[in-house]
Parts: structure tokens; C-alpha cells; sequence
């Protein structure tokens, strides 16, 4: 009776252990699980922050850009004015030759 006894607590004692091992390898499967997921959400953390430094630094060039067409736009309004000017003096000095001769 009592070996019976002992046998049967040797069994328990087995299965507990079993079971505990079981609930360890649960365990070790959910972190490794939340491990891959907290590496793939920092992993798309980095990819947006990355994407939006690009971003940023596309506007940053978009509106030196704008602002670079601006200043040439004006030197081109300012060289066609001086062009003007140079034709309208032309003319004069042409018209005063004229009459002078």
C-alpha cells in the first residue's frame, strides 16, 4: 500500500513537473512572440521617422527652390528692364544723330 502510495505521489510529482514545463514553454512562446512584435513596431518607429526626416527635408529644398525661381524671375525682369532702357537710349542717341547731321 504504501509503494502504491509512493508510486502515485512519484506520478503526481512527474505530471506537476510536466505541467510546469509545459507552462514555462507557454511562457517562453508569448515573450518571443511580444519580443518579434515590440522589434517590428520600433522597426516601422524607425522607418517613419525616417520617412519623415526625407519629408522635411524634400519641403526644405521645395521652398529653396521656390525662393531660387523667385530671385530669378526678378533678375530676368530686371535684365529685360535694363534691356529696355539700353534700346530706348539707343533710339535717342540714334534720333539725336539724325537731327544733328
Amino acid at each position: 500500500s504504501e509503494s502504491r502510495r509512493d508510486t502515485c505521489a512519484s506520478k503526481l510529482a512527474a505530471l506537476e513537473l510536466e505541467k510546469v514545463r509545459a507552462d514555462r514553454r507557454c511562457l517562453e512562446q508569448q515573450v518571443a512572440t511580444r519580443r518579434r512584435e515590440v522589434e517590428r513596431r520600433e522597426e516601422e518607429a524607425a522607418h517613419a521617422a525616417r520617412r519623415e526626416a526625407w519629408l522635411a527635408e524634400r519641403r526644405f529644398l521645395a521652398k529653396e527652390l521656390a525662393e531660387e525661381r523667385a530671385r530669378l524671375a526678378k533678375a530676368e525682369a530686371e535684365v529685360g528692364e535694363r534691356h529696355k532702357r539700353d534700346l530706348a537710349a539707343m533710339a535717342r542717341t540714334a534720333a539725336h544723330e539724325a537731327l544733328t547731321r
